[in-house]
């Protein structure tokens, strides 16, 4: 439900909000409506003096656009170059106003909102909760997170939030998105948290909070409240069908944005921690093949050449399943403990390799745009059991496997230091097809050990069948991408 004031009308859209709230709930017993109706009205009342409109103002280029004759039209001497000049190649400029919203995160004036609603800005105003419009500068900005904090100078202490937990809101609680939309101040929009969504925020492994409260075109950049008035997320955009307003709105939670803010602040930029691996998710049938009684930890797929897990050890088929005292019980909280981290570091990994348990140290390094990288998985659907086993192991995967030849070696653009066998078909439907396996693709190893020839592959197969094994585990390599994947025997 929407609830929109002009400015100055405080009282009214206060009492609207209960009024839509009572005929939201249903009729009830009074007193649990005046309670949930006098706390949101409190709430909003108390927080919207923090929250802020924000324009900005950039030149654009035009482009090819309609005003502009085609280049077809235009010939030298003619009417267009005898009148205006050269022909127009796109060098025409205009400017171009956005709208967004914000919120005060000190007293002293610093403002947090979305990168994109500030990106490329030439002018950037605040507008305050009582119409005053100041300049900001921009402290920093983080484009893998969407999140920038400016600075305006009211010239007096303002009003700031106060920051609340996103990891202890529950689905279903009630949240308040706050902000500017369409240039209108004072829109207070309610909801509940409807989810914690699929949809990762940079490189940290986190992900944002989804929210059936309406999240207009201006909402940008606003405060995603909780029922007690703290921030619990920062509204970054919508999925909606239609454009509008009707949708799924999505959020940054505080988790994340009170961290990027207070690097902002410190910093102008953030850091984080850096290992140089490539990860993927534990399943059961992978847990299986290293030995595995639990599935959980990260598996690494691949090193990076002389980086920070490089240099201390760390090896594709290694899983880390503790880090830094924190255990590793799913891929995805990896990534975000070692963004957490300050490069320069030590850190105690704790790992599983050769079915047994070791420790290794790291030094973190500074980490460039999306160095940590979790590799989805490709296949959808569940792993097979035990299939029909053949002279040459490969057929009952449903592919065919040729060694890497100098012409395979030219058209996949490898290197002379690349080795392995090549997946050269794979029958849909199959047990590799299943694992996500495409014509193209690289084996790189299986059950732990390199191979380079079709011989090395039946080897292994043999080896594997003597030990009465079901099921092997295979390195992949798609174009510069790295896994794991088991099939059966």
């Amino acid at each position: 439900m929407t609830v929109k004031s002009r400015r100055g009308s405080r009282g009214s859209w206060i009492a609207a909000i209960g009024a839509a709230l009572a005929v939201a709930l249903g009729a009830g017993p009074e007193a649990r409506g005046d309670a949930l109706v006098g706390g949101f009205s409190a709430t909003a009342t108390r927080q919207l003096p923090a929250v802020v409109g924000i324009t900005t103002t950039r030149e654009v280029a035009i482009g090819s656009s309609a005003m502009a004759p085609k280049p077809g039209n235009l010939r030298p001497g003619g009417f267009f170059q005898e009148f205006f000049g050269e022909p127009w190649e796109g060098e025409a400029r205009r400017e171009v106003n956005a709208l967004g919203s914000g919120f005060i995160v000190s007293r002293a004036g610093h403002v947090m909102t979305n990168h994109h609603v500030i990106a490329d800005a030439e002018e950037i105003r605040v507008v305050l909760h009582d119409d005053r419009e100041l300049p900001a500068s921009v402290v920093g900005s983080d484009p893998e997170t969407e999140l920038a904090l400016l600075k305006i100078d009211a010239g007096e202490p303002l009003p700031q939030v106060v920051w609340g937990s996103s990891d202890s809101v529950s689905i279903g609680d009630w949240v308040i998105a706050v902000g500017n939309p369409f240039g209108l101040g004072g829109t207070v929009t309610i909801g509940v948290l409807s989810g914690r969504s699929d949809v990762p925020i940079g490189p940290g492994g986190d992900f944002m909070l989804q929210t059936d409260a309406s999240i207009n075109q201006g909402n940008s950049g606003g405060p995603l409240f909780n029922a007690e008035g703290e921030v619990i997320g920062v509204n970054t955009m919508i999925l909606s069908p239609t454009g509008g307003n009707v949708g799924i709105g999505f959020a940054v939670p505080s988790s994340v944005a009170q961290s990027i803010s207070q690097q902002l602040l410190t910093h102008g930029r953030v850091e984080r921690g850096w290992l140089g691996i490539q990860i993927q998710r534990m399943t059961k049938p992978l847990a299986e093949s290293l030995g595995l009684e639990e599935s959980q930890g990260a598996l690494i797929t691949h090193v990076q050449e002389d980086g920070p897990a490089d240099r201390s050890g760390l090896e594709p088929a290694d899983v880390i399943l503790r880090f830094a005292d924190e255990p590793i019980l799913r891929a995805e909280t990896l990534p975000r403990i070692v963004a957490g981290l300050e490069a320069g570091r030590t850190a105690e990994i704790g790992i599983w390799r050769n079915r047994e348990l070791r420790t290794v140290e790291v030094e973190i390094g500074e980490q460039k745009p999306r160095k940590i990288a979790l590799e989805k998985d490709a296949g959808s659907r569940e792993e097979k059991g035990p299939g029909p086993r053949d002279a040459e192991g490969s057929e009952s995967w449903g592919i065919v496997v040729e060694s890497i030849g100098p012409q395979v070696r030219q058209a996949l653009g490898l290197g002379s230091d690349v080795s392995g066998v090549v997946i050269t078909a794979v029958e849909p439907g199959g047990p590799a097809a299943g694992q996500g396996l495409r014509p193209g693709d690289l084996i790189l190893q299986m059950a732990g050990r390199s191979v380079a020839s079709l011989g090395d592959v039946a080897e292994q197969l043999r080896e594997a069948s003597e030990e009465e094994r079901s099921r092997i585990l295979l390195r992949v390599r798609r174009k510069d991408r790295y896994r794991f994947v088991t099939l059966p025997l």
